[in-house]
């Protein structure tokens, strides 16, 4: 006879398939951009006045910029006044993001490969790597923030934004990378 469905769950046309896979890709390149970004540039820590005549100063995980007094000048980060000892916390950090970004690059090739090869293993394969690169990332700007949210006269600054931007990124990629294997493994059904 006639088999009655649940109210929970509708049938997803096939080219929604597409567009959920393609956005998912798109923000797994968004966010290995943004955590790439994040660690290349001196925007994590801003600091004004934080002493030795120097009225601001923006320090990444690799070189601290001093732009006091017209002036311009970068250096690395380890021969930094203003660390308070905290040089392995950003040294910890920029190889665990390190990490991330090879989850989220290896992330990206597996989803560029599933989506012509569509089969389960390569599109599980995605969700997990896409995870881990999130998990990885959140641990590490989570370090980063349990050493430095203390001081009183720095700032986080728009690097350290970007760091959790990507993360979001990641895992809503993850998400929808999710919600295309199980409407295409699973069914062809999801929950509304």
């Amino acid at each position: 006879m006639f088999k009655e469905q649940p109210l929970l769950y509708y049938t997803v046309p096939k080219t929604k398939h597409y567009i959920l896979s393609g956005a998912a890709t798109l923000l797994v390149m968004l966010s290995c951009a943004l955590i790439g970004l994040s660690i290349g540039t001196e925007h994590w820590r801003e600091a004004e006045n934080p002493g030795y005549n120097i009225t601001k100063v923006e320090q990444g995980l690799i070189q601290e910029c001093d732009r006091s007094n017209l002036q311009f000048a970068c250096k690395n980060v380890a021969s930094s006044r203003f660390l308070e000892g905290n040089l392995g916390v950003l040294k910890i950090t920029h190889s665990i993001l390190i990490g991330s970004l090879t989850y989220g690059l290896l992330a990206l090739f597996s989803a560029v490969f599933a989506s012509f090869h569509k089969k389960h293993v390569l599109v599980t394969a995605t969700v997990a790597l896409e995870l881990s690169s999130a998990l990885v990332a959140v641990f590490a700007v989570s370090v980063y923030t349990s050493h430095f949210i203390k001081s009183d006269t720095w700032t986080f600054g728009w690097s350290y934004a970007l760091a959790w931007i990507a993360i979001i990124a990641m895992a809503t990629a993850s998400l929808l990378h999710f919600i295309v294997q199980d409407v295409k493994f699973l069914g062809k059904k999801i929950c509304v």
